[in-house]
């Protein structure tokens, strides 16, 4: 694995084949490169989609390579320079590329451990913190500025008990793991991660403040200007076709996906305005 400045590489190597160039987007005859969300460490999530993209590389014939960035804000924009050809995002930040890229083309929600296209984010503190929101005192760290569970989120955590963002001192620690964890050390009073991250820290004396309502969840998108519609398409149809029961090997993934459309992420574009 070759790391970069703020970036891994990860290369996979399968059977390649050329394609042809078509109007409308680059061939891709060499690899594709998929990027995970930063939602975990690095090496955590190049473990975890690694068999999902020697899956898709299955489906393209292609050899997967395997990139990730820390910054969603950077993902954005490789995304945009045709750097990246496929991308697992949050809702937010799929908000925020679509507008900025309509070859941004939704493909499939990854479920949830409880098989629903959806998420909440809360707001969380050390065991021993606060017992409400009205009680806060302290600063609050968030993943990034992009994240879901970031100040969308936490704003209106806080808005529901009166409080604002603004009243607090505030951090970003780049991925969830990294958030939960200063948390339960009790290096800030409270952090805004998604619910699942607080389940799996939960046991480590991690207690959740106030929930938002759902989500609809992450999901992965692909580059319409590199990937031809017929690639697009072949991939949604298998993702889509994958059973949790199946013996498929996935980490991420492995509770099956589910059909998206664009219009499915506009309560957070509305919820993204009502926070502005």
């Amino acid at each position: 694995m070759t790391r970069t400045v703020g970036s891994y590489w990860i290369c996979a190597v399968f059977i390649a084949c050329l394609l042809l160039t078509r109007a409308g987007y680059v061939s891709r005859a060499v690899a594709f490169t998929y990027t995970p969300s930063p939602i975990e460490h690095p090496e955590t999530a190049i473990a975890s989609h690694t068999p999902l993209a020697e899956h898709l590389s299955r489906i393209l014939g292609l050899p997967a390579r395997i990139h990730y960035e820390q910054n969603h804000a950077d993902i954005i924009r490789l995304f945009q320079e045709k750097k990246i050809d496929l991308v697992q995002v949050g809702p937010l930040p799929y908000v925020k590329l679509r507008e900025q890229y309509p070859q941004a083309i939704p493909l499939a929600i990854f479920r949830e451990a409880d098989g629903k296209p959806s998420y909440a984010c809360v707001l969380a503190t050390a065991f021993d913190g606060p017992k409400k929101i009205e009680d806060l005192r302290g600063s609050i760290v968030m993943v990034q500025p992009l994240s879901t569970c970031g100040p969308l989120s936490v704003h209106y955590l806080l808005g529901r008990h009166g409080r604002e963002l603004a009243q607090f001192p505030y951090d970003y620690l780049n991925n969830q793991d990294n958030v939960a964890l200063a948390v339960i050390r009790g290096e800030y009073a409270a952090g805004g991660i998604k619910s699942s991250i607080a389940a799996k820290y939960g046991s480590l004396a991690l207690r959740i403040l106030d929930e938002t309502p759902p989500f609809p969840g992450l999901v992965l998108v692909g580059n319409g200007a590199t990937l031809s519609t017929e690639q697009l398409a072949a991939i949604r149809e298998a993702l889509l076709a994958v059973s949790p029961e199946s013996d498929h090997g996935f980490i991420a993934g492995k509770y099956g996906f589910a059909p998206v459309a664009d219009n499915d992420y506009q309560a957070i574009r509305d919820f993204s305005g009502d926070a502005q």
